[in-house]
């Protein structure tokens, strides 16, 4: 897979290339600031990235399903929890 053969935005971020930034509460719940290379994205509940999906997002975190490619394993998912680092 390439970066090419993926769609631009956050339909083809990988999340192993994303670096959590920041979570604002809105009033329609919490979003979160991530980086991607030099652009930065806002991702909501339910976003669909190019290998899993975010599926919560709270205070300190985001929790993301990401998909895996591993046909003799029992899981096609993992789950991916990525905090907030206090120092940055």
């Amino acid at each position: 897979m390439t970066a090419a053969s993926r769609p631009e935005g956050i339909a083809g971020l990988l999340i192993d290339e994303i670096r959590l930034i920041g979570v604002f509460k809105t009033s329609r719940g919490y979003v979160a600031q991530v980086r991607s290379g030099a652009k930065n994205y806002v991702l909501r509940q339910s976003d669909q990235l190019f290998d899993g999906d975010v599926i919560a997002i709270e205070k300190n975190e985001v929790v993301f399903k990401q998909a895996i490619q591993n046909p003799t394993g029992p899981k096609t998912y993992r789950e991916v929890v990525m905090t907030l680092d206090p120092k940055s």
